[in-house]
């Protein structure tokens, strides 16, 4: 428009001096003269977000949603980014951030969750999205044994707007089972979920042969890139070693409210992304950054961000090992190993040690646990003395070299599992295992990367591991579940290939028997929390008393958050949106409700 104007005002001038000219007046002639050019119009300069997470560049990675190899970085920031959730939980408030539902309602006389779904969303393919890709969604859900249907017992689509949850077993957290599924494309898991369902229509169950052999098959689909519905998706093209770029997609329903064009992810853990942190190239990043690399990080004036994971590191045990399947034993290891210098080793201010040793966050204790059960919990205070006298009670001995005997005459040694590319948890490990070696049981650290850590666990390819205790849902059923059942897939779902801690969910303790697996659903049943806190305090001592992990600290994040570089609007520290958990990444939430901006 610019340059028209100029060239109008130009014909203009020219036409006057001419009509000047031909009039014969004295004026002498002037030449026009020439107009200076136009500016050139700049391109708008792309507004990036720069985070990092590490991923696998195909065929050691694939875009199958559902395959233990998929590109879709669960755990991340930027999962929900492009495949969205029904919504998203505020934990300070209480509150939900409407995503693919506008709204819902529980009818607890009908015992039936109502969901109705946002109109015009469409999947990055083009294709409109609807009530039958969220039946097909939990189809396959339902095939994987999800958590969703341990309450959930049947989905029925109203119109293509609508679908109502009859809950089978009515409870409080079926709601966020139910609002933090994330529906997938039926033009990419139609055919598969057509096929299970009619399984289950003529009476087969999740674990029978025949629902296995088509989930087989759906680990054969090879698609060529996601189809999602979020504002960003992966772009195949941008993938290389060093990092990839989730692109806009312009006909998502949130393109218009997010305000960055492109996010940028750099791929690695901690070693790799440190120094593009302190080269003030990555925005954010919840990489576990050591204690020195966290001074280097305030040094170069970039500011850290903490808040609680609800998790961190714990010790799991391969009970077919003797004697790890002994209560005492763990119970040991527990008085052996120093949790305040193992947090400090590992993560500084950032590792806080473990109080309750309950399976789930000390944060949680006091608002799901009664006060008369939380006096009763065994704090396991270091003390070498009681963990000696525990092992002793038991026949056990020590030798000559300083290494205790079990009651068989075998010297107590073990390998300590962990993931080699985790900075804290090497760090974790390493001093875990020179305090059992003081203690006088032999122990020597083995490291992996983290993509085999999980498999070597899941097959019981290990002795004493680490991996996550409690969990980033605000209760402590997911806790529990991450304890005693994650790693433990023989023992619920007639995995026998995968035994992982090969730990027997029924048990006996000072309380009596107890059934760990029906206690954690029993946990969240219902509508009383009343009932519930009684179920989850009975469930909380029995673990510790019986210690089938030993938590070791609860990781409290040291994120680098770049201020004003390419982002503004980060949260300022004692923002009740920091006590958010990872299952609802602030910075998720941030980003998709248009909160974060790029810095001008």
């Amino acid at each position: 428009m610019r340059r028209r104007v100029l060239g109008l005002m130009s014909a203009v001038v020219a036409l006057v001096l001419l009509l000047t000219a031909c009039s014969g007046s004295g004026t002498p002639k002037q030449e026009p003269k020439t107009p200076e050019p136009a500016p050139a119009v700049q391109p708008a300069k792309e507004a990036v977000f720069y985070g990092g997470w590490p991923y696998n560049l195909p065929p050691k990675s694939n875009f199958q949603w559902y395959s233990t190899a998929t590109l879709a970085m669960g755990g991340s920031p930027y999962n929900e980014m492009m495949m969205n959730p029904f919504a998203m939980y505020y934990w300070d408030s209480d509150t939900w951030e409407p995503m693919l539902a506008t709204d819902w309602k529980m009818d607890a006389a009908k015992n039936e969750v109502t969901l109705n779904l946002r109109k015009g969303v469409k999947w990055s393919d083009g294709k409109d999205f609807n009530a039958t890709d969220v039946i097909n969604t939990l189809s396959i859900l339902k095939a994987n044994s999800h958590a969703v249907w341990r309450y959930v017992d049947k989905v029925t689509a109203t119109n293509d707007h609508q679908v109502v949850f009859h809950l089978g077993q009515p409870s409080t957290i079926a709601l966020r089972y139910i609002l933090k599924t994330q529906p997938v494309s039926s033009a990419v898991y139609g055919a598969i979920a057509k096929k299970v369902q009619a399984l289950f229509d003529a009476g087969k169950a999740p674990t029978s042969e025949e629902v296995k052999a088509v989930m087989k098959e759906m680990d054969t689909l090879q698609p060529k890139e996601f189809t999602v519905t979020g504002p960003y998706n992966i772009d195949p093209a941008t993938m290389t070693e060093a990092q990839m770029t989730l692109k806009k997609v312009p006909t998502a329903w949130q393109a218009q409210t997010v305000k960055f064009d492109k996010i940028v992810i750099y791929n690695g853990e901690t070693a790799a992304i440190t120094p593009l942190v302190l080269d003030k190239k990555v925005d954010f990043a919840t990489h576990a950054f050591p204690p020195a690399t966290e001074k280097q990080i305030l040094a170069q004036n970039i500011r850290v961000i903490r808040y609680p994971t609800y998790s961190g590191p714990s010790l799991f045990f391969n009970m077919k090992i003797y004697p790890l399947d002994r209560k005492e034993v763990r119970q040991a290891i527990a008085y052996a190993v120093n949790r305040s210098e193992n947090g400090m080793v590992a993560l500084s201010s950032s590792g806080v040690p473990v109080k309750y040793m309950t399976g789930f966050s000390d944060n949680l204790v006091k608002t799901w646990m009664n006060q008369a059960d939380i006096q009763k919990l065994n704090q396991y205070e270091y003390n070498p003395t009681k963990g000696a006298e525990l092992l002793t009670s038991i026949g056990f001995k020590k030798g000559a070299d300083g290494i205790w005997v079990d009651d068989k005459g075998k010297p107590l040694s073990f390998e300590v599992h962990v993931p080699s590319d985790y900075a804290d948890w090497s760090a974790s490990a390493e001093n875990a295992v020179q305090q059992l070696n003081k203690f006088g049981i032999k122990a020597v650290v083995r490291g992996v990367p983290s993509s085999q850590a999980p498999t070597d666990i899941n097959q019981g390819k290990f002795q004493i591991g680490f991996r996550l205790f409690g969990s980033s849902v605000p209760h402590p059923s997911f806790g529990f579940t991450a304890d005693l059942v994650t790693y433990n897939q023989a023992q619920h779902a007639n995995k026998t290939e995968l035994p992982g801690q090969n730990y027997p969910l029924k048990q006996k303790w000072s309380g009596g028997d107890i059934d760990f697996n029906a206690m954690i659903t029993e946990s969240a049943a219902g509508l009383d929390v009343a009932k519930q806190k009684e179920i989850i305090g009975k469930t909380a001592l029995a673990l510790n008393e019986l210690m089938p992990i030993v938590p070791l600290y609860e990781r409290y994040t040291n994120s680098p958050a770049l201020e004003n570089v390419h982002v503004t609007g980060w949260p300022k520290d004692g923002d009740p949106i920091l006590k958010n958990g990872g299952g609802d990444n602030f910075v998720t939430l941030m980003i998709l409700t248009g909160k974060l901006s790029p810095a001008k």
